[in-house]
């Protein structure tokens, strides 16, 4: 049951004197220690009140038990009852001290006390399934059973029973001694209330839905995942709610994950590897005959998971939570780039939704008419800018097709070319290639503009660009290759003399690389690996930098490939070729 049912149920059991002990269990985390001192504070039960509470974690014998229990019992205890305990103790130390050294420790006196100090107390009994294996549960019901027949002791038994080692025992026993027993079930709402109240945070209206969805009831994973989300907003607080939208529900997540918070979740490489587009072309391409494999349902339960969340794709952001988890170090400046980058497309995302609902008004309220519609799209006007190509091409073909549309289409198309061409001219010209893999319709104003700045982009392209691309794509195009192909030795070698740092390591160790594997590579590139090698024996017989000569001996030799900077033999012309001459 929910916490405030357990609450109301457990107080009043407490409160009849006939429940000489009484079981809470639940699962680890969901609360049942604070619901005691909850309990403990507000009971109207004066034994209750004064209860002493120990736990079994670690414990191995019950007279450890014993002793933990007296030392909780004394700073309780008032001003008469420890004058008593003192005079009770002090002829027994002595007597002790006669009869064995050994019984001259306070803790056996304490022991000795025992009896008269657990008589009439309420005592709760937490972490029984954390006890030491040498203990038993036999031991421990014994225990609680002389409690309660022969020291008139009251006992609340705090435990998760899906974790005791002898729960086959524990199943025999408890049917003897328990006059009662409630299990705690901690919704996901309740467990992220009582976290709140030990984690503050700025961002709890946005978090606690996600601990609802993720169906997170432990409450010290709770307060794990509301301290990570404070960590990765500390310099963000007042962000956008669209922006803490994109951050909050994959930081819960994946801490959730890494804290083991989600029964039958996704694993965190799941979660990384997310791709929509993917996705959606594997569900297309799946047979409808195969039979769906237990991780096929688990997996289609994932993504149903991260579609509540709305998660769709995934980035830099959530490699950066999952390092953070790992190491404990939050990469703030990189953290910082991307949530700067998420601020400024917030505004982007938003107009993005306004076409989008007008997309839903044009197809499901038929009780709009044309011009209704038409007159809505004026708003839209201003958000050109702020949208991709695709969707001004889908906007432009749509208003189009509506009486009175066309001019308010032109302008939006106007505007949008005129955005597009101010951003990406001169110096300013961003990386426009591959903006279309999967052939989506563009209005023939917008493809030739993009055309025309890829081609200005391809002009500019330097054979470093074409390594980088090759490293960060994994792939090529037609470009790529004809470059390389066309790279001359002395090409190589200006540009390679020219380089230096983190430019300089990436072209020679990219070369290396390509020149190993060159058997697959030769068909695309031609004699680049060839060329790059000639290039570099050139460097190191001028040795006009002899460290940069001294550097890539050291690569050749670290790759193993030494023998390729000797200059080739001099090929030795045969008998018949003078013969010929």
């Amino acid at each position: 049951m929910s916490i405030e049912r357990c609450k109301a149920n457990l107080l009043k059991l407490l409160s009849d004197p006939s429940n000489r002990v009484v079981a809470l269990s639940g699962k680890w985390g969901t609360g049942k220690s604070h619901l005691w001192r909850e309990l403990r504070t507000i009971s109207p039960d004066d034994s209750v009140k004064k209860g002493v509470y120990v736990s079994l974690f670690g414990v191995n014998s019950i007279t450890e038990l014993k002793l933990r229990i007296v030392q909780e019992c004394v700073p309780n205890m008032d001003s008469s009852a420890v004058k008593k305990f003192a005079e009770y103790a002090g002829p027994i130390k002595k007597a002790l001290n006669v009869v064995s050294s050994r019984f001259s420790a306070l803790d056996d006196i304490a022991l000795l006390a025992a009896p008269t100090l657990l008589r009439d107390r309420f005592i709760a009994i937490d972490d029984i399934e954390r006890k030491q294996a040498q203990l038993n549960i036999d031991e421990v019901l014994g225990f609680i059973d002389d409690l309660t027949q022969n020291k008139n002791s009251r006992v609340l038994l705090i435990l998760n029973t899906d974790k005791l080692s002898d729960k086959a025992l524990w199943d025999q026993l408890r049917e003897k001694i328990i006059d009662h027993e409630l299990r705690l079930d901690t919704s996901p709402g309740e467990a992220f209330d009582i976290a709140r109240t030990l984690v503050t945070t700025d961002f709890a209206e946005a978090i606690r839905p996600c601990i609802e969805i993720c169906n997170i009831s432990n409450i010290r994973v709770v307060s794990k995942i509301i301290r990570v989300v404070n960590r990765v907003l500390a310099d963000f607080k007042n962000v956008d709610s669209e922006v803490a939208d994109r951050i909050i529900p994959s930081s819960v997540l994946l801490s959730g994950i890494y804290y083991k918070g989600l029964e039958d979740g996704p694993n965190i490489d799941f979660v990384l590897s997310l791709d929509a587009d993917a996705a959606a072309l594997r569900a297309t391409a799946k047979g409808s005959k195969d039979k769906p494999t237990e991780e096929d349902k688990a997996r289609a339960r994932w993504k149903v998971l991260l579609h509540r969340l709305k998660i769709n794709s995934v980035d830099e952001f959530e490699k950066l939570v999952v390092e953070f988890l790992e190491s404990g170090l939050l990469d703030e400046s990189a953290l910082n780039v991307v949530v700067t980058r998420y601020c400024s497309e917030v505004a982007a995302l938003a107009a993005q939704r306004r076409v989008q609902s007008f997309f839903f008004r044009c197809t499901w309220h038929p009780e709009l008419s044309d011009a209704q519609l038409v007159e809505e799209a004026r708003a839209l006007v201003a958000d050109a800018v702020l949208l991709d190509a695709f969707f001004v091409t889908a906007l432009y073909d749509r208003l189009s097709a509506m009486p009175g549309g066309s001019t308010i289409a032109k302008e939006i198309l106007d505007s949008w070319l005129a955005n597009f061409h101010h951003n990406l001219s001169g110096k300013d010209l961003g990386r426009v290639d591959d903006y279309n893999l999967f052939h989506r319709p563009l209005h023939p104003q917008i493809r030739a503009e993009i055309d025309a700045a890829y081609a200005r982009q391809r002009a500019r392209k330097t054979l470093l660009d074409v390594y980088r691309d090759i490293i960060v794509r994994s792939g090529w195009g037609s470009d790529e290759e004809a470059m390389m192909k066309a790279a001359t030795p002395a090409e190589i070698s200006t540009l390679l003399t020219s380089l230096t740092g983190e430019d300089l390591k990436l072209f020679l160790l990219k070369n290396i690389d390509l020149y190993i594997n060159r058997a697959n590579y030769q068909k695309h590139f031609g004699s680049a690996m060839d060329n790059f090698v000639a290039a570099c024996r050139t460097i190191c017989v001028q040795n006009a930098n002899p460290r940069l000569t001294a550097l890539i001996k050291g690569v050749f030799s670290d790759s193993k490939l030494s023998d390729a900077l000797e200059p080739p033999e001099p090929e030795i012309a045969s008998p018949a070729a003078e013969t010929q001459q």
